[in-house]
């Protein structure tokens, strides 16, 4: 029972065993206290409850194809697309069947980096099975991006044997597999955001490894997309070996190796 004669201390540790999970009266008491620490506290368990939705409206989608039958349903989503340099990655997730999915998963864009760090031993812990596959400079120059995409996209089909796809943006033509593809779908699918969020935070962090190796392009910064320092740089200096020159030449016409 919520007593607000209670001191702002005790109110804190009551809503945080709640877990901030209140119901409609006891969020309306605290709105209505004089005191403005007790009111942050309703403001609070209302921004929970936001977040509990949004939780729930992330799921919608595995749960209906749960409903379906299907029971390995592989999220995939790439990072790296567009990037000057680098590889290209692709996250794969499958969650169990009704089981533990992580709170606060979202598209990786619009997560900070202490956010997405977070969510990554939660989304391992949780997923009954997962991937990184990259594919480096070299590929994607011999082959093109899409194919890149579609070679990492079907290794780690291979190896996580799922039965439905969940896909951000294409189709996956080569694969007999039923599947959804749609735009955006990192921010309407769970398993999708939390295959983003894998892929980005690992190809984030093979790009700030290579920083030290080739420091004059800022790498650890500009995680090989084409900032204009970067772009500088690459006109003062030329390629380094992990440049995707297909894509340079995009940007600064011929480029030489």
């Amino acid at each position: 029972m919520l007593d607000t004669r209670r001191s702002v201390s005790e109110l804190s540790k009551w809503c945080m065993e709640k877990d901030y999970c209140l119901t409609e009266s006891e969020v309306g008491l605290l709105s209505s206290d004089p005191r403005a620490a007790v009111r942050r506290l309703a403001q609070r368990a209302l921004r929970a409850r936001e977040s509990r939705n949004e939780d729930e409206r992330m799921l919608a989608l595995e749960r209906s194809m749960w409903g379906l039958g299907f029971k390995r349903i592989l999220g995939m989503d790439e990072v790296g697309r567009g990037a000057l340099a680098g590889s290209v990655c692709v996250g794969g997730v499958i969650f169990a069947v009704n089981g533990m999915v992580p709170a606060g998963v979202r598209d990786s864009k619009s997560l900070s980096p202490a956010q997405r760090a977070a969510l990554v031993p939660r989304i391992v812990a949780a997923a009954i099975a997962h991937r990184v596959v990259c594919r480096d400079n070299s590929f994607v120059d011999s082959n093109g991006i899409n194919a890149a995409i579609e070679d990492c996209q079907q290794q780690i089909i291979d190896e996580l044997k799922p039965d439905y796809l969940l896909l951000d943006g294409f189709a996956l033509s080569v694969s007999a597999l039923p599947q959804q593809a749609m735009a955006k779908g990192d921010s309407k699918s769970v398993t999708i955001a939390a295959a983003s969020i894998l892929a980005k935070e690992h190809r984030d962090a093979v790009m700030k490894r290579l920083c030290p190796v080739y420091p004059a392009y800022d790498f650890s910064q500009n995680k090989g997309y084409g900032s204009s320092t970067h772009i500088d740089a690459v006109r003062e200096h030329g390629p380094c070996a992990i440049h995707r020159l297909s894509f340079l030449q995009g940007v600064l016409g011929s480029v030489k190796e």
